[in-house]
């Protein structure tokens, strides 16, 4: 196999974003079909009947002065027009967070739900209800606890983080979220916390 150079010239402008250019000349067997690690923002600056084909798509006209998006590890491919194509690349990356960052705000948000916004920034769990709101804490901490809210609350992050389903007893997470959230409001019809 042969080593074909790159069907473009391309020039970076900043850490995310470059300009690249197709020739007139350029062969339509050295348009790949391939996929990006990131996602992507092309503006068209010069475009003279160049398309862009996705995976599973016909190609359509790549306009001078629209932006098209291409979602990362998507397959796509550019085919060659009559004259030259001219882009801007914008690559986006995405938003990395741990999962006990995204744990935390999931749980932040049940208890927003729930209607204890109040305490979302410093409830982590019954222990620290008992610790910040005193003798009603503590008995609101204990009827957690009693009925395994908390487990539950973690059991549910974990189902909505989690891509494949975790049992739920055949519920869906969000009737488990909403049940879960009810339960949340009574005790703080209860404890009037």
């Amino acid at each position: 196999m042969t080593y074909t150079p790159r069907p473009y010239k391309e020039t970076r402008k900043t850490q995310n974003s470059f300009i690249r250019e197709f020739s007139q000349n350029t062969r339509q067997e050295d348009l790949l079909w391939h996929k990006d690690r990131k996602d992507r923002i092309i503006r068209i600056i010069k475009s003279d009947g160049w398309k862009l084909q996705l995976a599973e798509g016909l190609p359509f006209p790549l306009l001078e002065g629209k932006n098209y998006f291409i979602p990362s590890h998507s397959w796509h491919r550019v085919v060659r027009g009559n004259g030259h194509l001219k882009i801007l690349i914008q690559e986006k990356d995405k938003m990395k967070i741990t999962e006990s960052q995204l744990r935390k705000i999931v749980r932040q948000e049940i208890l927003r739900e729930a209607g204890w916004s109040h305490l979302s920034g410093r409830f982590d769990g019954p222990d620290e209800m008992s610790r910040d709101f005193g003798a009603a804490g503590s008995a609101a901490a204990s009827q957690a606890r009693e009925a395994g809210l908390d487990s539950q609350v973690d059991e549910l992050i974990s189902s909505l983080i989690d891509k494949r389903s975790k049992d739920l007893g055949g519920v869906s997470a969000a009737a488990a979220a909403r049940d879960l959230i009810a339960r949340l409001q009574n005790l703080v019809n209860t404890y009037g916390m």
